[in-house]
């Protein structure tokens, strides 16, 4: 991760008010962002507001592995769209968004196997 990118973006975009403006349209103080800027170490919900506000993929702030990550999801995306059993969603793509919804289907199978092995259990116990 690289949060030095939060200066640069906040420069070439000229947000309104610089990183005090930012910090303070993410419910953030201006020193916190310093600090989580120069640790690089922030909150997955404060990045996630930052990268919105600053309207850049939450990507800008990751390494190429991660970025590789987000390519190989890109089977679930289509033109920054997240298609879901009929409903769409149409804002920027995350991270967060990609991995959520490959544990939710692990989650799944899980819950159906579960299931399977229930139905199993009470057949042998008639």
């Amino acid at each position: 991760m690289n949060l030095l990118v939060i200066k640069t973006k906040v420069e070439e975009k000229r947000y309104p008010g610089g990183l005090k403006g930012l910090a303070e349209s993410v419910g953030m103080t201006e020193q916190n962002l310093h600090r989580c800027i120069r640790e690089n170490k922030i909150q997955a919900h404060n990045l996630e507001s930052i990268s919105l506000k600053l309207e850049v993929p939450i990507t800008e702030f990751f390494d190429e592995q991660t970025t590789e990550i987000r390519q190989a999801g890109r089977d679930y995306v289509e033109d920054g769209k997240i298609e879901h059993k009929g409903t769409e969603y149409n804002g920027p793509v995350t991270i967060a968004d990609e991995a959520l919804r490959a544990e939710n289907e692990r989650l799944k199978e899980e819950l159906l196997e579960a299931r399977k092995e229930i139905i199993n259990l009470m057949k042998e116990r008639r």
